[in-house]
Parts: C-alpha cells; sequence; structure tokens
C-alpha cells in the first residue's frame, strides 16, 4: 500500500494517473486522473486504508470533465473481494438496487473507485463508519427523513424479493448540506450486498432479514450522528414506521 499512500498524498502536488479496470479480470482498462484528493474517513472493514475524495476525470470521456469520485483503500489485500464485487454490482444495477453507478478498480493498488455520494450537496453518512465531514451527535434537524426511513424499509424488502441480503452498515444516508435539499439513501458499501442463489432456508425469511437490518442501521444513524435532544423523536418515528410493514 505503500504507493496508493504515496498517491493520495501526492494529489495536491498535480494530477495523478491511475489504469482501472471494470473488474479485475476484465482486458478493458481505463486511465483516471485524480486530483485534489482529501481523506474524508478511516474507513471500516477490509478498507482500513481509509476512504478519500477526489476529483476524477476518465481520460477520453469529454462528457464527463468532471467526475467527482470516492476512493476505498486497503490496507490489507482487497484482490480475492474484488471479483465478488464486481458481479454484485452488475446484478444489483440491473436489478435496479440503489448501488453506486460507477465502480472501478486498480487491482495492483488495492484500491476502489465510486461515484461521490459526497457531491452536489449531500455528504453520505453510515451507522459506523466516523466522517470527517460531520462531527457526531451535531446534526438537529434532517429534511425529508420520514420519506427516507420509509424508503429504506420499502428497499430492503424489495431487495429480498431480488434475492439480495443487505447488511446493516451497507445503507448511507444522504444528508443535505444545502437548503431546500432532503435527504436520500443509498446501498454504498458494496461488501455488505450479497446476491443470494439458493432460496429461504426454512425458518428463515430474507424479507424479515433486510428489514431487521434496515431497523438496525436506521437505529444506529440516529444515536450517532443526531443531537441527544432529537434522537428520541426520530427514533419513535422509525418505530411506527416499521409496525406498519408487513413482514410477509
Amino acid at each position: 500500500m505503500a504507493g496508493f499512500c504515496y498517491i493520495l498524498s501526492s494529489m495536491t502536488e498535480g494530477p495523478q494517473k491511475l489504469r482501472m479496470q471494470r473488474s479485475p479480470k476484465s482486458t478493458r482498462s481505463e486511465t483516471l486522473i485524480l486530483k485534489d484528493g482529501k481523506k474524508i474517513s478511516a474507513g471500516g472493514g477490509m478498507a482500513t486504508g481509509g476512504v478519500f475524495q477526489a476529483e476524477g476525470q476518465f481520460e477520453g470521456d469529454w462528457r464527463r470533465r468532471k467526475m467527482p469520485v470516492v476512493i476505498k483503500a486497503y490496507e490489507r489485500s482487497g484482490h480475492e473481494i474484488f471479483p465478488s464485487i464486481a458481479e454484485t454490482h452488475k446484478s444489483a444495477l440491473k436489478d435496479k438496487i440503489r448501488v453506486p453507478r460507477t465502480l472501478r478498480y486498480n487491482v495492483e493498488e488495492g484500491m476502489i473507485v465510486l461515484t461521490d455520494l459526497n457531491a452536489r450537496g449531500h455528504v453520505a453518512l453510515s451507522f459506523n463508519t466516523p466522517s470527517e465531514l460531520i462531527a457526531e451527535n451535531s446534526l438537529t434537524e434532517l429534511p425529508g427523513f420520514e420519506q427516507t426511513a420509509k424508503d429504506i424499509f420499502t428497499h430492503a424488502a424489495y431487495a429480498a424479493s431480488k434475492n439480495y441480503a443487505i447488511l446493516a452498515d451497507g445503507y448511507f444516508v444522504m444528508v443535505p448540506t444545502k437548503e431546500k435539499e432532503k435527504t436520500d439513501f443509498v446501498v454504498g458499501d458494496l461488501q455488505s450486498l450479497v446476491k443470494r442463489t439458493e432460496p429461504d432456508p426454512p425458518g428463515m425469511s430474507l424479507r424479515v432479514y433486510n428489514l431487521k437490518g434496515a431497523r438496525r442501521f436506521l437505529d444506529g444513524f440516529c444515536r450517532i450522528w443526531l443531537t441527544e435532544d432529537v434522537q428520541e423523536r426520530y427514533l419513535d418515528m422509525i418505530e411506527k414506521i416499521e409496525a406498519g410493514i408487513p413482514l410477509k
């Protein structure tokens, strides 16, 4: 990872060019030009190298002269997880799961490049990864959060109908940083999205599993990011929404 750390630290000195692939086994590669990188999270799971934000451009694609991207760096080898992430992302887009549109790899450096969810007036927050953009227990209001919570539960059930398991740490709430913007959500951690090939085992329901994961995420999100004086109001709202959702 020494080479990757150098790339991130040297972005301020000028643009850096990296060869990217759509999947680790792809014979087609692209050049991604990165500049103005900054660390936005310490990362988590296998991505302990951190999460970085940068301005990117795929060389030769003049329709996207400025493309904000997020980079997940893997201090330990992440090569074994790249193929499954690539296949899951491809099928998730086809099945209309709420995942980032763009996904690229640099296998040599152990990095994944995703569409930047922090762009255009939002900051993407999980329930278990600190952010250097927003302080914990600092949010007092989340415009449109009730609808976002409903949409997360609905999407959890929909994903189950398409045979996807979504772990609680797969979700991100996109918190508005501009006036008149509202919250939204995305399944941004592709390691926490699993495409199943087998039916539910006896006594287990993927729908129930996903709905419980959605509740765990929403509860954890509120406790980590909201100020203590408004937490109970939001948690009560989430409980009432969940109570109205059938388990079958």
